[in-house]
């Protein structure tokens, strides 16, 4: 049977409109799925503990007690203060401090500083050697971190305790709950022409109390962000390509619209990892700002 030439064109125009429907269908169905990579969004750690050793710092202003009169053959001892604080905290029901060695060098580096060069205050002339200085110079790492200091003629242990007991700031840091560690340095020397005792407490809570959140997977997250700008890039291109290709049909075609959407595949299938990360990373941060924020 012959078939009349006018249908055969008929048919083949109509399959050719066919095929180029279905391929620029699939163009279309692949681009809508391409999620966005921008909406992503991160959780952060809160600004209690934004960095390593920048966390909460709580000080009060110095204090001096140069009383008269008082037995200049007095002695002071680190550990006893410690004992002495933690009797202040826990008849108030507060937990008890440990004494942590790297806190009781800080607070050396303190007292050693201020009567080397002669100054009394939580931070030198530079705006330096305060708490969070020092905590970096020690390598102690916290989420909280506070300090004392006092210089006076003090009798004995209690007498330094008492008078930063009686000091509303000094106070405050003795018995707040968010500590959980406490170093001390004390010693008696020539200051400003007379021989006075300068006590330095400074108190901590160390970043290792709360659960860590793994920085490796903000590397991740940032490369995969990186090589998602890169395939964005090259699929506009091959978008630019496909709507520029006559006719729009036939193996060179094809072969584009294919490209186009295996790497369509490439950045969802990315888009989903980054998300699962993001979604752990949050998480963990999640976690850390709880504990932190206790």
């Amino acid at each position: 049977m012959k078939i009349n030439p006018i249908i055969s064109i008929i048919f083949v125009v109509i399959l050719s409109g066919l095929v180029l429907f279905f391929l620029q269908d699939e163009i279309k169905r692949t681009v809508d799925i391409i999620k966005p990579y921008t909406e992503i969004g991160f959780s952060k750690i809160s600004d209690i503990a934004q960095e390593r050793r920048f966390g909460e710092v709580n000080i009060s202003g110095p204090l001096r007690d140069i009383r008269p009169g008082v037995d200049k053959g007095s002695l002071l001892d680190g550990s006893n203060i410690v004992a002495l604080t933690n009797i202040e905290r826990g008849s108030r029901g507060i937990h008890a401090l440990e004494e942590n060695v790297k806190l009781n060098e800080a607070a050396f580096i303190k007292m050693e500083d201020m009567f080397e060069r002669q100054y009394f205050a939580h931070y030198d002339s530079f705006g330096n050697m305060g708490a969070s200085y020092i905590s970096g110079m020690v390598n102690y790492e916290y989420i909280a971190i506070g300090e004392n200091l006092a210089l006076g003629n003090f009798l004995d242990d209690q007498d330094i305790v008492k008078a930063w007991m009686e000091s509303p700031g000094h106070r405050a840091n003795i018995l707040n709950d968010r500590y959980t560690e406490i170093g001390v340095a004390v010693s008696r020397r020539n200051f400003e022409g007379g021989e006075v005792w300068i006590g330095v407490q400074i108190f901590g809570r160390p970043l290792s109390d709360c659960p860590s959140v793994d920085e490796y997977l903000s590397v991740l997250i940032d490369e995969n962000k990186e090589e998602l700008l890169r395939l964005e890039k090259l699929l506009l291109e091959k978008q630019e390509e496909i709507d520029n290709t006559r006719p729009k049909r036939g193996e060179e075609y094809n072969r584009k619209v294919e490209e186009y959407n295996e790497l369509a595949a490439q950045y969802n299938d990315l888009i989903e990892e980054t998300e699962g990360l993001i979604s752990e990373y949050n998480r963990q941060v999640g976690v850390f700002n709880e504990c932190a924020n206790l």
